[in-house]
Parts: C-alpha cells; structure tokens; sequence
C-alpha cells in the first residue's frame, strides 16, 4: 500500500506543480478575465460530469472487485453521451457558456466522461500507479500544448481550449487500452444485474459529488453573476491554490479507498482510516502554513498584477482547507465501507451554507465574502464527517490528535517499502 501511497502522492505533486505552471501562464498572457472565462468553462464541463458520473463515479471502484465491469461499459457511455448532449443545452440556454464554446463543451465533457469511465476500472482493480501515468500524461500534455502556443505568440483562451483536446484526448485512449487490457478474459453478460448495482451504489455516492461540488463552485457563479468574468478569475486563482494543497490528503484517501473497497476486515478498515486521517491532517496543516507567511507581492509577482488580492482570499479559505487534510481521509473510508449516503448528507449540508452564505455575503463583500462562504461551508462539511466517523468507529475526539506512534509506524512502512524495493 505504501508503494501506491508514494506513487500516487508524487504524482499528484508533480501534476499540481504542472496545473500552478499552467495557470501562471494563463494568468500573466490571458489576464483575470480569461482567467475567469476558463474558469466558468470548466465548472461547466464538470456539471455535466457529475450527472454523467451518476451512472458510475466513484461507486465504479467500490464494484469493479465485486462484478464483471464490462458488461457496464457500453451502457455507461451512452448514458454519458445523453447527459452530456442535454447538459450543454441547458448550460447553453441559460448562458452559463458562451454560444462560441458549447461544442467544446459538448466534446471536452464526453472525453472526460470516458476517461473517468475507465480510471475507475482501474482503481477498482487496485491499479493505481497505471492511473496515476495517465493523470499525469493529461495535465502534461496540456501545459506543453499551450506552452507552445505562448511560444509562437498565439495565446487565447481559444488555444488553451485545443491543449485540452490534446492532453484529455491521450489520457483517454491511455486509460482505454489499460482497461481493456485487463478485461480480456470477461464475457458480456447480467448486464440487468450490473446496471442494478451501478443504479444503487452510483447514485448515492455520486449526489455526494454533485452537492459538494456545488458548494465548491457556488461562489464563481455568484461572482458572474454580481459582478463580473475579472472577480471570477481573481477568486479562482486564490481557490486553486489553496485548494492544490489537498494532494496529501487525496492522494492518501484514494489509496485507502482502493484498500477498504477490497476488504472485507472492518476493524483494520477503521484503524488504518484513523491513522492516515491524523498524519493526513497534521501535515495538510504545515502546508497551508509556509503560503500563510509569504508576502502578498509574491502572489502578485507570480500570477501578474491582476491578482494583487490572491494572498487575501487564499487566507480566508486556509482554515476550511486544513479541515479538508483530515475529513478528505475518513470520506473514503466510508466510500470504500460503500456507506457513500454519509457522504451525500455531508454535502448536502455544506451545499445549504454555501448557498446561503454566499447569497448573503457575495452581493456586498465581493470575493471576500465569496472566500468566507466557502471556508464556513468546509469547516461545517468536515465537521459532519467527523462526528459521524468517532459514532461509526467508536472513537473519541481526543484520538483524532497524532502522536508519535502515528509517525513512528507510518515510518517503520517506509523502512519496510525502501527494504523491499
């Protein structure tokens, strides 16, 4: 497990390093606004994912060890391709998007759909470090592409539409023949049984991933909508950073995922939950600490003068992003424990705030308030996650606290890990 651990962690390091360069590009040669418009673009795109992933998402993981997936993969995209026909309709009727971008939208949101398809096949299957070469592949192709295009002095947000194309459009067909690789030897049968399952398991976690992203994403669409494309891409800029600092606790929740979804020992479920959530949200909170201390000129210096108030939003979302490092953990452990209801009423609740807040705060305080929102929905969300996790356990608060022996086992892991390799 530690294998995967560290793959996965220095995966994610160098795909976040890879986003922040993307972004320092689009912010200093496409400025605030362009900056905004992917933004809106984006969470567009990711709309249309999340209904799509009602047919699979995370749930797909709990079940590929437990039922033929690929009697699944066929009903799965034609379910993804009527999401994603009638999702940019409505996204376009209600000029979420621009008119110039909706077959992008239309395309980007199918080539998504079918990467997620198959990376969850192959997290269900305990294949993470294949997943991990495909994550990175995407991201590194669209830097380059767009790169390239800065180079030549062809900058716009049309081009980096194109480096989407390229990166996703590799990491799709990547993921596809990894998948199908492995699924040489299944027949195509009980797919009313299949269907059933993913009906069950999918819809419930996926709700989860619909009201968080929400309450992740509401505060954009209230900036467009109060004020303007320049407040949205400001807001982003500082979201992302404070958000890029969730690898640890991603990278750490996907691998205990991956691990529970395939066991059926409940009590070295919670103990091993408990141990990676402490040492996930001790070191999520040393590294919000360096970027609470660097001068707000640096922000500025590096993402271009449009962004001089980044370091402000960054430290309003801070303490809502450390209680991420810990919460993001024992999500998965419920998810893999297939108890993902837990999830969704944790996200309901964090959706209702953030609506709320950012209907009462937005309209006066700007992207101030739209940060303080935000931070108030994470705490509020964490929070529900946590107490339902010490009732499901049995633990008391005080074991939520790391202490040595926490540090010193992880440790003794790595020695195991380094010794074998």
């Amino acid at each position: 497990m530690l294998n995967k651990l560290l793959n996965t962690f220095g995966t994610r390091l160098i795909s976040t390093v890879v986003q922040l360069a993307t972004m320092v590009l689009v912010t200093n040669y496409l400025g605030a606004y362009g900056q905004g418009a992917i933004s809106v673009l984006m969470a567009g795109i990711t709309l249309i994912l999340l209904v799509c992933n009602l047919g699979g998402g995370g749930a797909l993981v709990y079940l590929t060890p437990r039922i033929n997936t690929a009697k699944l993969v066929l009903p799965l995209y034609a379910w993804c391709l009527i999401c994603a026909l009638i999702g940019t309709g409505l996204l376009y009727a209600s000029n979420m998007i621009p008119g110039t971008y909706a077959a992008h939208v239309l395309l980007l949101s199918l080539l998504i759909a079918g990467y997620t398809i198959h990376t969850n096949i192959l997290l269900g299957r305990e294949r993470v470090i294949a997943h991990n070469a495909a994550a990175l592949l995407q991201v590194l192709a669209v830097l380059t592409a767009f790169g390239y295009s800065v180079f030549l002095g062809s900058h716009s947000i049309g081009t980096y539409i194109w480096a989407l194309y390229l990166g996703l459009g590799l990491s799709y067909l990547t993921v596809l023949l990894m998948s199908l690789r492995g699924n040489r030897q299944q027949k195509w049968f009980g797919l009313g049984s299949g269907l059933k399952s993913i009906a069950t398991y999918g819809v419930i976690a996926q709700l989860a991933n619909i009201a968080q992203f929400i309450s992740y994403r509401a505060s954009l669409f209230f900036l467009e909508i109060f004020y303007n494309l320049d407040a949205v891409g400001l807001y982003s800029v500082g979201l992302r950073i404070a958000e890029a600092l969730w690898i640890l606790p991603k990278s750490i929740g996907m691998v205990l995922f991956t691990r529970i979804a395939n066991t059926e020992d409940k009590t070295e479920a919670a103990r091993l939950s408990l141990r990676l959530s402490k040492v996930s949200g001790f070191l999520t909170c040393l590294l919000v600490l360096p970027l609470v201390l660097v001068p707000a000129d640096l922000f500025t210096w590096i993402f271009g003068k449009d962004f001089s108030a980044a370091k402000r939003i960054f430290l309003l979302l801070s303490p809502g992003v450390a209680s991420f490092g810990l919460s993001s953990v024992i999500s998965q452990y419920f998810s893999g424990l297939g108890k993902f209801h837990i999830n969704t009423y944790a996200a309901i609740i964090g959706l209702a705030a953030t609506l709320v807040l950012n209907f009462l705060l937005v309209p006066s305080y700007g992207v101030e308030g739209a940060a303080f929102a935000t931070m108030l929905a994470y705490l509020l969300l964490s929070g529900y996650k946590i107490m339902i996790y010490l009732q499901e356990t049995g633990y008391s608060l005080r074991d939520l606290f790391p202490n040595r022996d926490d540090f010193r086992q992880t440790y003794e892991e790595y020695k195991i890990w380094k010794n074998d390799r």
